[in-house]
């Protein structure tokens, strides 16, 4: 199970925490979170996301994958594609460790209850601005591409992606 971003508060037990920003490390980076922790190392440094030389890596436990921009999921060992948001980030993630099955859960792509994400906005000074329709976007044509044996099944309820079959939990 992979918790994305704040998601962890909900799912203290789940097995991987993934966040890819920086700035959310900075402002949140000591939690009490017992799994692994993982984010991404920038393909191309000149984005500023150069966390090797950031030096907290060690601090805040963090796992390290490479990432670069890229609209569907890269099956490339050790790397994967962005796609304009942490939660395909974290799905890429899961195929990068051998997932076959995925069930998405607080995938909304859209304000719901007044706000942006499910778990609750982000406080001050981090970015709450979602771009929902590049995120779907991205998803759709990530999963017009997915192989035949890779399922994706969408868990979240009145979801606004609707390019994965949806299910239950």
């Amino acid at each position: 199970m992979i918790a994305v971003n704040d998601a962890w508060r909900l799912l203290p037990f789940a097995d991987v925490l993934w966040v890819t920003d920086r700035g959310w490390w900075d402002v949140h980076g000591n939690i009490p979170f017992a799994g692994e922790r993982w984010s991404s190392q920038a393909a191309n440094l000149s984005i500023d996301d150069d966390k090797a030389k950031w030096g907290r890596c060690e601090e805040f436990r963090l796992k390290l994958v490479v990432g670069c921009d890229g609209d569907s999921f890269c099956f490339e060992p050790g790397r994967i594609h962005y796609g304009n948001n942490a939660g395909f980030a974290a799905v890429n993630l899961a195929l990068q460790f051998g997932a076959t099955e995925i069930k998405l859960a607080g995938f909304d792509m859209k304000r719901t209850g007044g706000r942006e994400h499910f778990f609750r906005d982000h406080p001050a000074p981090l970015h709450n601005g979602s771009n929902f329709g590049g995120f779907i976007q991205s998803f759709t044509k990530a999963a017009a591409l997915l192989p035949a044996e890779i399922k994706i099944i969408n868990c979240t309820p009145d979801s606004a992606l609707g390019c994965f079959p949806f299910g239950d939990l």
